[in-house]
């Protein structure tokens, strides 16, 4: 297929649908081995702060207080350990931002509400894992990460920089995941490449 598309544009579609299902059909089937039994789960890992090329406009590093995210009861912070995690199938996921409290800067939700210092972005359900990535997935380049399966999470905010002025800025903070799974094969630890959309149906023809 990779040859026909290459040769011909019409099969273009065709071509990142077969990616998307075996990407897919991977981490499906990686969730239901990691959840049965007495499987630990999909792993996770996480990296807070990734390196971005161009870097984002705003530094938040002497603004925020710590950083969270979280599968089910196990956990990654920043300030703190960032272990790898297990998620099971229903486990909820979530991700905490808080603000230092002697920033002069006053941390808002990405539509200008009031946060109190702190914001959390979750997902519940079975499958919170995957809608949590489906929503939070960045669509910025990620050109420095080490793993091409790795993904950019990216979580939307604002500030206001002065109490005597409305005017707020916005700001992104991004984390790096990537999922893991075991080789049928080798039974060895591999990155899972996350689909850049699960396929609900064969593409046609115009």
């Amino acid at each position: 297929m990779r040859v026909l598309a290459w040769k011909n544009n019409d099969y273009t579609a065709a071509k990142a649908f077969l990616a998307d299902l075996d990407a897919g059909l991977a981490v499906l089937n990686a969730v239901v081995a990691q959840s049965a039994g007495d499987g630990l789960g999909i792993g996770v890992q996480v990296q807070f702060d990734p390196r971005l090329s161009p870097a984002p406009a705003f530094d938040l590093s002497s603004h925020v207080s710590s950083k969270r995210l979280y599968v089910g009861e196990s956990a990654s912070e920043f300030p703190g350990n960032t272990p790898s995690m297990h998620w099971r199938f229903s486990d909820t996921t979530g991700f905490d931002l808080r603000w230092a409290s002697g920033s002069p800067y006053t941390l808002l939700t990405a539509d200008k509400q009031a946060s109190g210092g702190e914001l959390n972005f979750t997902a519940g359900g079975y499958w919170s894992l995957l809608r949590f990535i489906q929503q939070y997935r960045s669509e910025r380049n990620d050109s420095s990460a080490l793993q091409e399966e790795a993904m950019l999470l990216q979580f939307n905010a604002a500030v206001q920089k002065s109490m005597q002025s409305n005017e707020t800025t916005p700001i992104q903070v991004f984390v790096r995941m990537t999922l893991m799974g075991i080789d049928p094969q080798t039974q060895q630890a591999k990155a899972l490449k996350f689909p850049e959309r699960f396929p609900s149906a064969a593409p046609k023809d115009a």
